[in-house]
């Protein structure tokens, strides 16, 4: 009865190696798609010129999915500019969102669910491509004073 015990035991602690490597396999797998969420927030904002409310909101949304967590708990702090930077303008960010269940069998190990997490935190900041077309109806250039392609094209004589 005593090899029973002992063996029950040993197996129980040796459970826990093979429960970790999965468990560290799905949070790498909630960083990735975290990381490619936040990379396309990023390069949006860039494209746009600046980080529109629609944006923080969906990527808010995204990473609450992915985390199984509440919206509240994601922290999205971006250069609050309501309209387009031209291009070259510097737009920072900081986004913020919690990794949760970081060790499989915390109750065995004696781990509380409040040690278990963490904050995952990117701090960054992407150029602005926003490019506004020279047009008179925005009030950038004067069109009737572009220079026109000369016609370099010969026609034949006879």
């Amino acid at each position: 009865m005593k090899e029973l015990i002992t063996a029950t035991a040993s197996l129980m602690l040796l459970l826990i190696f093979v429960l970790q490597f999965a468990e560290s396999q799905n949070v790498h797998t909630k960083m990735f798609q975290a990381e490619m969420a936040i990379e396309s927030f990023r390069e949006t904002g860039g494209e746009q010129g600046y980080f529109t409310e629609e944006n923080k909101e969906l990527l808010a949304e995204t990473l609450s999915d992915i985390c199984a967590c509440g919206r509240d708990e994601i922290q999205i702090d971006a250069e609050n500019v309501t309209e387009p930077q031209p291009e070259g303008t510097l737009l920072s960010y900081r986004i913020a969102y919690p990794l949760k269940d970081l060790v499989a069998a915390p109750f065995f190990l004696g781990i509380a669910e409040e040690e278990n997490q963490v904050l995952q935190e990117q701090k960054g900041w992407i150029i602005s491509r926003f490019y506004r077309a020279e047009t008179k109806e925005n009030g950038y250039g004067n069109t009737d004073q572009q220079p026109q392609p000369e016609n370099k094209r010969k026609e034949k004589t006879e």
